[in-house]
């Protein structure tokens, strides 16, 4: 990890990519990714590392399913809907599952709504929960363009090639203004992976640093981001509980409920929200909230600060 302290910067490069392999692959498909993503022929995969991925993904497919499990109906109303509101319902019931997983005592889900977003059992008490995220707002825009351009390849490859069991790891470089070049870059990347699923050389377009080829189970185009770890802007932080508080009133007459959280998404796995957290500078003022609590989606971390 590089820290850059140059006028005083908080921002570190993590020289790591976001990769993602078939949970199938093979100890030679994951080290010839790596070997890849890394640059690095002579790279070797040990076994015992290979065998910890084999049994963290199979704990995660378990943890997946007992989420789902947990959450019942509220999860299939949604499950197969792709419109904005559903993906959006459906994102935040899955940040929902991960907090409820975690959190030491045991929480039921009793409904999904607005304002709060949820209504909840804890010790045989029900509390008014509201969902909310911490994210670099222009960085936000970039990877969803960037994630949204890979989607839409993925669309035109997989019709073009319905047979096709490739996963293409993409990692964008900075060069483009991907605004106004956004289907000059769709058309570019769509032709230059249809070479690769052709068996076919060409030079990688210039707005490309990488692509990284693995077998899978379908076709899928995927975004590989490279990390950029800030810390957590308290100030930001701080304005987002105080803008969340002047809802309180309308959260318990709503519901009925006296007792509030909220909770509060650090998405550790994405660029877009990967925050470091100094647990000694979190907000210590009064809160008319219950409870606030920060939840880490990636790390599995959740910290409930100070009042």
């Amino acid at each position: 990890m590089n820290a850059n302290s140059e006028d005083e910067e908080i921002k570190k490069e993590i020289n790591i990519y976001k990769l993602k392999v078939s949970k199938s692959a093979s100890f030679s498909e994951m080290q010839e990714a790596l070997r890849l993503q890394l640059g690095n022929p002579d790279y070797c995969l040990s076994e015992e590392q290979y065998e910890r991925f084999v049994k963290l993904n199979k704990i995660e497919e378990e943890v997946q399913m007992k989420m789902k499990t947990s959450l019942g109906k509220f999860y299939s109303e949604y499950e197969g809907k792709t419109d904005a509101q559903s993906l959006k319902r459906k994102k935040e019931l899955n940040d929902f599952a991960q907090f409820m997983h975690f959190w030491p005592s045991k929480i039921e889900l009793i409904n999904v709504r607005e304002s709060p977003d949820f209504v909840i059992n804890v010790d045989d008490q029900s509390i008014g929960l509201e969902l909310t995220g911490i994210y670099d707002e222009e960085v936000v825009a970039q990877i969803s363009t960037l994630q949204s351009i890979c989607d839409k390849v993925q669309t035109i490859l997989r019709e073009q090639n319905p047979n096709a069991k490739i996963l293409f790891n993409v990692n964008f470089n900075n060069i483009i203004d991907l605004g106004r070049q956004r289907i000059f870059v769709t058309q570019k990347l769509s032709a230059f992976l249809q070479l690769l699923i052709d068996n076919k050389n060409d030079d990688l377009p210039e707005f490309i640093n990488q692509v990284i080829r693995t077998p899978h189970s379908d076709l899928q185009v995927v975004l590989s981001e490279k990390y950029l770890l800030n810390d957590l802007d308290i100030e930001s932080l701080e304005m987002l509980i105080s803008q969340k508080e002047k809802k309180l009133g309308d959260y318990k007459k709503n519901t009925g409920l006296n007792e509030q959280w909220l909770l509060i998404i650090l998405e550790g796995a994405s660029a877009k929200s990967n925050n470091d957290i100094d647990l000694s500078a979190l907000p210590k003022h009064d809160t008319t909230f219950d409870k606030i609590i920060i939840f880490n989606t990636f790390k599995r971390i959740a910290i409930q600060t100070l009042k």
